[in-house]
């Protein structure tokens, strides 16, 4: 019985032509979510969230998925994303280990979180044969994703690169145990960016203030501008989305209502989607507030559904008026 190879064929018929090139790097994961003794939740995650809604929102560019996959969750992969006819398969490698599992045990509002399993690093080489006029976009679902000098590599070829900080604000025990750390060099990783995104519990532990006020977090986005980071988001679920973006003497700060969700049956991956959200629509219009409102509705929209195979189906009403190439 034939199995997929570990640098999968391109399956991109040679006729169809793109405008831009995304790069989506970060790990996928196995996402399990436990409350009261019982599996509420049992999906693929991490940056398929990102690459998905990226294939969806912006049709017409090539988006190209790097990451090291477990064996065993490979072929599932590549099931999912060769549905979308925009995606480029061969970045994606399969690995000996088994993919990793990340659990969340919720009692009431608080959880702890335990990861099963190792987490191998994309390295530069994996990235090098694509960066040329690529935008890139860096997810971090494990915080092991990429090393710092990876990231430096790849800022250095780049048209742009657009991070999201997301579980670099964690360290993890000898036993997968997920513990607040706050990385004495976190300074170096968000230097390596044009537009870095923090919610507000990651930009609070960040900054010293575990719950930040809207001064606060405006300060805090000043205090980036200092590194020639061209913009600073910072989510708060129901309280919008604020940008910090001009530099430290003149910084300007915008504030994006939250889309009202009527239902919501799901949110795990809606930071992956409203980052991708934002780099679909600044691609196509180049136009900041445009693209926080176009991410937020995006965001918005991943509640709706229950899991990361229904998503594509949430998305669809943003993509009314985008001409497909």
């Amino acid at each position: 019985m034939k199995t997929r190879n570990e640098g999968l064929m391109s399956a991109r018929p040679q006729s169809l032509t793109f405008g831009e090139k995304v790069i989506v790097i970060g790990a996928i994961t196995r996402d399990v979510i436990l409350r009261h003794g019982k599996t509420t939740h049992c999906d693929l995650g991490g940056m398929l969230y990102n690459a998905i809604t990226l294939a969806v929102l912006s049709p017409n560019t090539l988006v190209i998925p790097i990451s090291n996959v477990g064996y065993d969750a490979f072929d599932e992969v590549i099931s999912l994303l060769e549905n979308y006819r925009n995606v480029e398969l061969s970045g994606l490698r399969r690995v000996q280990q088994k993919n990793i599992k990340c659990t969340l045990l919720l009692s009431g509002e608080y959880g702890i979180q335990w990861d099963e399993g190792e987490v191998v690093p994309i390295t530069y080489s994996q990235v090098k044969r694509f960066i040329e006029g690529s935008f890139v976009l860096v997810t971090f679902p494990t915080g092991f994703d990429l090393r710092l000098n990876t990231l430096r590599r790849i800022t250095e070829m780049a048209k742009e690169v657009y991070l999201d900080y997301h579980i670099l604000t964690k360290g993890r025990d000898e036993l997968g145990v997920r513990y607040l750390k706050r990385r004495r060099n976190w300074q170096e990783w968000v230097k390596n960016a044009d537009f870095v995104q923090f919610n507000r519990f990651e930009a609070g532990y960040v900054s010293g203030h575990l719950l930040p006020s809207i001064d606060d977090i405006k300060l805090f986005g000043k205090s980036i501008l200092r590194w020639r980071v061209r913009g600073v988001v910072v989510t708060c679920g129901k309280d919008g989305s604020f940008f910090t973006h001009g530099n430290t003497r003149h910084p300007k700060c915008l504030n994006v209502l939250s889309e009202p969700v009527k239902k919501v049956l799901n949110t795990i991956g809606c930071g992956c989607v409203y980052a991708a959200g934002f780099v679909a629509e600044y691609l196509r219009s180049h136009d900041i507030e445009t693209s926080l409102r176009f991410a937020s509705r995006a965001a918005a929209l991943r509640c709706t559904v229950p899991n990361l195979q229904a998503l594509s189906r949430a998305l669809r009403p943003l993509t009314d008026n985008v001409k497909i190439s």
